[in-house]
């Protein structure tokens, strides 16, 4: 009987192990950059990112997470210009949660640059293909940034803007 028993508690472990990889395949396989951002901010992770088209790795930790952006330290980054993103510490997260509209940061980066432009920061920031731009920013208009009174930027175009 003793042995039925521990076969029994040995099948059912298994089927639980089972049950828990498949699961977390099915995150795995249903993450979203959003989803592995919030997941690392959540947990405090330490991070570095590779982003398109500008040169370097930014590392941090990730303070906020927007729809179409994240902030990095004093770094805001477009998500359709991140390349990669690796936890530091090993962390591991699947990424693959529904997040709710309403658990996200709903700002854009437009919109997110558009209320820092009335403090008038200085910025840096990475272009696509490598330039940079510095200067104060100063508005946020349709798809354009005001840097200075003499130069503006394509949204687009951004890769990182840094606080400086």
């Amino acid at each position: 009987m003793d042995e039925l028993s521990d076969d029994l508690a040995a099948w059912e472990g298994a089927g639980a192990r089972a049950r828990e990889r498949s699961l977390r395949r099915q995150a795995e396989q249903s993450a979203t950059l959003a989803g592995v951002l919030l997941d690392l901010a959540e947990r405090g992770s330490d991070v570095a990112v590779r982003v398109v088209g500008a040169a370097g790795l930014r590392a941090g930790r990730i303070s906020a997470v927007g729809t179409d952006f994240f902030v990095l330290g004093p770094c805001y980054i477009p998500m359709a210009a991140v390349a990669s993103v690796r936890a530091s510490d090993g962390t591991t997260v699947s990424g693959g949660r529904v997040v709710p509209q309403d658990s996200m940061v709903t700002l854009t980066l437009a919109s997110a640059l558009a209320e820092l432009a009335e403090e008038r920061p200085p910025v840096s920031i990475a272009l696509d293909g490598g330039d940079a731009v510095q200067g104060e920013l100063r508005a946020v208009g349709d798809g354009v940034l005001s840097i200075g009174s003499d130069q503006w930027v394509a949204l687009d175009a951004v890769r990182v803007l840094t606080l400086v």
